[in-house]
């Protein structure tokens, strides 16, 4: 019951953070551009220009009955909370192909919590990353790869052995691919953007 309430709780707390998550970004990067250009123009004015608008997201509702399922349905209460993290974070990405980088690092330090955290799993996934960031800056002169996409991969390696790390990249992966073919079968348009953490969420959930 316990697990249940703070669900709900938590499921509060995102719904208000997804409300203020435009103007908590904006502000931030409004902050950075005053730093390095002077105080040239308002803060009403920076965000009435910023192409970053708040969004109808229908999908956030269901988190006031899917947290609760989750507490309800998992033992591990830590678990738990790292599926509504999961889901929080696959939410973000969905309709503003962004992150919040504060709930990533709690996601790994759950992942640290646990009993045995897989230690040569995060020096892997670590070096895994930094090697493909590399590899795609050096040939393709762009980050192909989001930096938040990595992060997450690397908050959850310690959940995991080496081997099962390596299924949850490629699950995401073909997660990825079969969502973008259907939507390529309905519409016959490419997808010029796919929001990659709904699918490491849907593996990560997958095969822990």
């Amino acid at each position: 019951m316990q697990a249940v309430i703070f669900s709900i709780c938590f499921a509060i707390w995102c719904r208000w953070d997804l409300n203020r998550f435009c103007e908590r970004i904006n502000r931030q990067v409004f902050q950075d551009y005053q730093f390095l250009r002077g105080n040239i123009e308002t803060f009403s004015h920076f965000k009435q220009h910023s192409r970053l608008k708040p969004k109808s997201m229908p999908w956030a509702k269901s988190i006031w009955w899917l947290f609760p399922l989750f507490a309800f349905i998992h033992e591990n209460p830590i678990i738990a909370f790292l599926w509504m993290l999961l889901y929080f974070l696959a939410l973000l990405d969905s309709y503003y192909y962004l992150t919040d980088s504060r709930y990533i690092a709690v996601i790994f330090v759950l992942a640290l919590l646990q009993p045995i955290p897989q230690i040569d799993t995060l020096i892997f996934t670590i070096c895994f990353f930094t090697g493909l960031t590399l590899l795609l800056l050096l040939f393709r002169r762009t980050e192909s790869f989001g930096m938040g996409d990595s992060l997450l991969f690397i908050a959850v390696s310690p959940l995991f052995s080496v081997t099962e790390m390596l299924q949850v990249i490629l699950f995401s992966c073909l997660f990825g691919l079969f969502f973008a073919l259907i939507v390529f079968c309905k519409t016959q348009q490419k997808i010029d953007r796919l929001p990659f953490i709904p699918f490491i969420s849907l593996a990560v959930v997958f095969l822990l």
